[in-house]
């Protein structure tokens, strides 16, 4: 008789009800299919290991739970192994997620069903490597957007082995397809949404090494390779390579173990040198390649700034940039302008009370819109709309004001503007508002690329299409791009401002309202010195204990009643600060901030509470000890991109 350990292929809520023991008279290896009960329904899980009841005998009186008999078993052949199984362990454990939801990254619900009637449909074999090569630390190539390293994929291609190569945004399919097929014809594009019919084709053709090439975005990540060899992520820190659901993996760190499983190069394509790569540059454990004629750090050689005088009011454009914009139009040249607000104004609020007009579910301001003979409030978090009150709804009072700018205020400024100075010109607007499809989106890019002279007023939409090209680029407002509380912002706002350098064929302007501005001043100060700018950020970092000298840990709770919210939210943090001090980690290598409400304070009429650890233990098998303190009732996310 002997004790298996096994995966069930169901979402299994949280990791603390694992594992999962059953016996049977057969003896299975690590990776066969199997029928079990789960809660006196039927399911299939997979074998991860198996062990004689004699030699567990202490293990299963000290145990808490019924002993249950393997129902059946379904196949008898490894249905997933090896590097997949490993890997499916550390995402468990990393990302504090059950086996379950890992498992079915790689084993999705229309695999699963058919996988019973079509025994070929299982992942390819692969034996481990004997080599005596080790894992390189990976390479980051700084480029221009669009680049791909053409002869490390070739080399590759040339030993027969397939590529992943994973992109951020559905957008840039086409950019990308077209790139690939030119070094090879052997491609295909791995997507989870596609119909059934075309992802069981997929599913052979790359486990039965059809293709050399699989490329696609986040769930490509989990396709059946036969024979990887290298693996590429062009724009590695986009935020869409964050998983949104359980278990809430990073792609660029679950890509980075799969190439340290299986021994082969990880290459990260990015345009801009992030702050953690810096700073692991600095401690020599990843290899950075730039290209020539590329700026190493930042790629402010042609930036200009604009100070606004206080004499030219709250207008969202400037005399000095209006002059510049009107040049290149009579030179019948294209102009970005570039605001990451969308809308009219920011929010409404009264000049007497100074109450603020927000949404009803998320407590944000709403953002004032025009639409076609009508004005409007929109959550753009939520989507609630609501219509604009003619008097304040705490103290009556006539004087409600708008404040602050967006895409939608530039535009009717810019059209108003041009009116006065009879000038004809073409202002094309790409935002969530206007362009909600992609293929709107398209449109407008073309249209843009295709005309003479033209005005594209755009958010970082942008940066969805690498082709887009402009003679003048202006940012609106530098004060706007620094309005969220997030310790990643000021990277961020260099990120933006380092892209759309590359995106200026012959100037870059950034309009600045407050020449107070400390990051403003960071910015003139160092403007030909980028490195400084970044070692003032790692300091900034180190002291308030953020990444890359933390690891960050957010948990967050939905509760319709705030008391019992604030009161489950101070329970936690004492289970927490209890474990950890039983475990004897000091104070300062695991910091508990919090509960506090969200950013979001609201959400589908729940109020949102957080609790951030800030942590710097090597070990997160450690870690997760003192995790196993939480209610199901909490979310967990693990090096999360924002803690708002």
């Amino acid at each position: 008789m002997f004790l298996t350990e096994v995966i069930p292929l169901t979402k299994i809520p949280r990791r603390r009800t694992e594992p999962f023991f059953y016996f049977t008279s057969q003896k299975l290896k690590r990776g066969f299919l199997v029928s079990i009960l789960l809660r006196k329904k039927e399911v299939l899980a997979i074998v991860i290991s198996q062990k004689s009841i004699r030699e567990t005998k202490l293990e299963l009186k000290m145990a808490d739970y019924q002993l249950k008999p393997i129902k059946e078993v379904l196949i008898c052949q490894e249905i997933i192994g090896f590097p997949f199984l490993d890997l499916v362990q550390w995402i468990s454990g990393y990302y504090f997620s059950s086996l379950s939801n890992s498992l079915l990254l790689f084993l999705p619900q229309k695999i699963v069903k058919k996988i019973v009637f079509e025994r070929d449909l299982r992942f390819p074999r692969i034996k481990p490597k004997d080599t005596k090569k080790s894992f390189l630390s990976p390479k980051v190539f700084i480029s221009k957007i669009g680049f791909l390293p053409k002869k490390e994929i070739k080399s590759v291609l040339e030993q027969g082995k397939q590529i992943l190569f994973l992109f951020p945004r559905r957008s840039q399919k086409a950019f990308w397809e077209e790139k690939l097929k030119k070094i090879s014809p052997s491609l295909i594009f791995w997507s989870s949404k596609t119909s059934p019919k075309n992802f069981f084709n997929n599913f052979q053709k790359v486990k039965n090494k059809e293709v050399q090439i699989i490329f696609g975005q986040i769930s490509a990540l989990f396709a059946p390779f036969c024979d990887l060899g290298l693996i590429v992520i062009f724009d590695p820190e986009n935020s869409s390579f964050k998983a949104k659901k359980e278990p809430r993996f990073n792609v660029k760190d679950v890509a980075c173990k799969m190439a340290q499983i299986l021994k082969i190069d990880l290459l990260q394509v990015d345009s801009f040198l992030s702050l953690e790569n810096y700073y692991l540059k600095l401690k020599k454990k990843i290899k950075i390649i730039k290209l020539q004629n590329e700026n190493f750090f930042l790629n402010f050689s042609n930036l200009k700034f604009i100070e606004r005088g206080r004499e030219e009011g709250f207008s969202p454009i400037s005399k000095k940039l209006f002059d510049k914009i009107q040049s290149y139009l009579f030179r019948d040249k294209k102009i970005i302008l570039f605001l990451n607000r969308r809308g009219v104004a920011t929010s409404l609020f009264c000049q007497d009370c100074g109450f603020i007009m927000k949404c009803k579910n998320c407590n944000l301001p709403l953002t004032y819109h025009l639409g076609v003979g009508r004005a409007y409030l929109l959550c753009h978090h939520c989507g609630q709309e609501g219509g604009v009150p003619s008097y304040c709804p705490y103290c009556n009072s006539w004087r409600m004001k708008t404040i602050g700018i967006g895409t939608q205020k530039v535009e009717d400024f810019l059209k108003e503007k041009f009116k006065k100075e009879n000038i004809d010109v073409p202002i094309l607007k790409l935002d969530k508002d206007s362009t909600k499809t992609k293929t709107k989106q398209k449109e407008v890019i073309n249209l843009f690329l295709s005309a003479k002279r033209t005005i594209l007023i755009t958010t970082k939409l942008i940066f969805n299409f690498p082709e887009s090209k402009s003679h003048l680029v202006g940012i609106i407002s530098l004060e706007s791009l620094l309005s969220l509380p997030s310790f990643k912002i000021k990277e961020e706002i260099l990120r933006i401002i380092h892209n759309l350098a590359g995106v200026a064929k012959e100037e870059f302007l950034l309009q600045v309202f407050s020449r107070g501005n400390d990051f403003y001043r960071i910015l003139k100060e160092n403007q030909f010195y980028p490195q400084k700018i970044f070692d003032i950020l790692l300091q900034e970092r180190q002291f308030y204990f953020y990444p890359p000298y933390a690891s960050l840990i957010k948990l967050t709770l939905l509760d319709k009643n705030l008391r019992r919210a604030i009161e489950n939210g101070e329970k936690l943090k004492n289970e927490i600060r209890k474990m950890r001090n039983f475990l004897n980690i000091p104070p300062e290598s695991f910091k508990i901030l919090g509960p506090a409400p969200a950013f979001v304070a609201k959400k589908n009429k729940n109020f949102v509470f957080h609790i951030l650890i800030k942590e710097n233990l090597a070990d997160f098998h450690k870690r997760n000890k003192i995790l196993k303190v939480l209610p199901p009732s909490w979310e967990i996310d693990i090096d999360p991109l924002q803690t708002i």
